[in-house]
């Protein structure tokens, strides 16, 4: 199941993420970016073990992930690789 935004959650629990990996088909994840939608806050990682512990803690959270291209390549690179 998809999750869209909400109208009646935060902003603070949106993320909006990028990252940079090796190639389309991705075997690495270089780096990621986030920027949270409600406070601004701006969040560079770089290595996979901090882009994992990031968004396991967002997760935990409760947080959404929005990427501009996440349904078709961050998000399934993301859970395949990290």
């Amino acid at each position: 199941m998809t999750d869209y935004l909400a109208y009646n959650t935060p902003l603070e629990k949106y993320w909006a993420v990028d990252i940079e990996s090796d190639d389309l088909d991705a075997t690495v994840v270089w780096c990621m970016v986030a920027k949270n939608v409600g406070t601004r806050e701006v969040v560079s990682l770089i290595g996979h073990d901090n882009i994992k512990a990031f968004i396991e803690l967002h997760l935990i959270d409760k947080c959404y992930f929005i990427a501009h291209n996440g349904l078709k390549f961050d998000f399934p690179v993301l859970n395949r690789v990290v």
